[in-house]
């Protein structure tokens, strides 16, 4: 009897510590797997935070390079009267575009080769360019001015009728004494 409650006690006491060894391998276990799920949490916080970082050099990259960006170059509105290929300025044709002088090209049978020798050919076509420049002779004039005629100080019958008219012209000035400013309150 004594030696089967020694055996049971043995036995018993090998079942705690089995239970014991056992419980302390699942606790360790828990911990291990604990342990390996935050090392991995760890890396891939880690991992985001990088990402991050290069995210926000991007974004400081992408700014840099809007704010050296320009606008795109508008174009200039042209009348439909130019490209009818009515009278146009010398200032007009300088503004116009390889698109409309194609088709006042075309409208007057130009040939051309480049933007400059298309504006030249443009030109010489008689009638299509009004120049605006004030050192060109008057057509009313008789260009007797100009050749040295009157150096006296005759005046011809145009000039006469101009100064009669300036004269004829009287300027009505009204004239107020005293101050006469108002307030707007």
């Amino acid at each position: 009897m004594v030696d089967t409650a020694v055996q049971e006690a043995w036995a018993a006491q090998a079942k705690k510590v089995d239970d014991g060894n056992s419980q302390q391998a699942s606790r360790g276990k828990g911990k291990d797997n604990e342990v390996s799920k935050l090392t991995t949490e760890l890396k891939v916080l880690k991992k985001q935070i990088e990402d991050m970082r290069a995210m926000k050099y991007d974004i400081a990259s992408l700014q840099g390079s809007l704010a050296n960006l320009k606008p795109p170059p508008t174009r200039q509105f042209i009348s439909p009267r130019i490209l009818q290929g009515k009278q146009i300025s010398e200032d007009m044709l300088s503004a116009l575009q390889m698109e409309d002088l194609k088709r006042l090209c075309a409208m007057h049978n130009v040939r051309y080769k480049g933007m400059p020798q298309t504006r030249v050919a443009l030109r010489k076509i008689p009638g299509l360019i009004i120049s605006d420049t004030e050192d060109l002779l008057d057509k009313t004039e008789t260009g007797e001015e100009v050749n040295g005629g009157n150096h006296d100080d005759e005046k011809t019958e145009y000039s006469e009728s101009e100064e009669d008219e300036s004269s004829s012209e009287e300027v009505e000035v009204e004239y107020s004494e005293g101050p006469t400013a108002t307030e707007d309150v």
